[in-house]
């Protein structure tokens, strides 16, 4: 009796398959929609997407950065909205192709030069680059400056010097 209840089951449940599979292909049919590709969005989903973040219209600070750069770098975009708060910056177009970026799985950035920027830490130097990039600290101008994040409290440290950082 079980055996016989089991194979009721298996035939209803091939029934079921074999009508939604009717069903669609009769949609597919009147619709001439292909309902088994995925929709591609016409437009890319801008909600993910921060555009004009990094310009130079606004200085966004410097973001201590933990990825695998030994060098700290900046968007030129970002370069620029610093000098409009501070003149006393340059850039020394001489060191122009000294470093390579790459960001994620992107192509090759290479810079344009080399901006000295003067922070309540001490001297940094900056890889000027032609791509949309805040200033990024390294982690071997961290441990050059003997300074730390604590994340616990949002504070870069450095002995005594304890500095805010602001997560966005």
């Amino acid at each position: 009796m079980l055996i016989r209840r089991i194979e009721e089951l298996k035939e209803d449940l091939k029934a079921k398959a074999d009508s939604q599979a009717d069903f669609k292909k009769a949609k597919q049919f009147t619709t001439a929609k292909d309902i088994y590709s995925r929709d591609v969005p016409s437009s890319p989903a801008s909600q993910f997407l921060i555009k004009d973040q990094y310009t130079q219209s606004v200085y966004q600070g410097i973001l201590p950065n933990t990825g695998a750069a030994n060098v700290s770098t900046v968007g030129k975009e970002q370069y620029l909205a610093l000098i409009q708060k501070d003149l006393t910056v340059t850039i020394d177009t001489s060191t122009a192709g000294k470093t390579s970026i790459k960001f994620g799985k992107g192509s090759v950035t290479v810079s344009i030069g080399t901006a000295q920027i003067p922070t309540e830490i001490g001297k940094i130097d900056f890889e000027v680059l032609d791509a949309p990039t805040p200033f990024l600290l390294c982690l071997a101008d961290m441990d050059r400056l003997k300074v730390y994040f604590n994340n616990t409290t949002d504070k870069l440290v450095q002995g005594n010097i304890r500095i805010p950082v602001i997560r966005k």
